[in-house]
């Protein structure tokens, strides 16, 4: 089906389609952080 111009349905998914993987990496990535700092933490207690 060709469609002579755009809804505005098709912003919504583009955005949704960019947003739904950075919010995911950036939990991910920051989750990792968290983990890398609470273990030099641990070991900084050690010492």
């Amino acid at each position: 089906m060709i469609r002579e111009s755009l809804s505005q349905w098709d912003y919504v998914i583009a955005a949704y389609a960019l947003a739904i993987p950075a919010i995911a990496a950036l939990l991910i990535l920051s989750w990792l952080r968290m983990r890398k700092a609470e273990k030099a933490r641990e070991e900084a207690r050690r010492k």
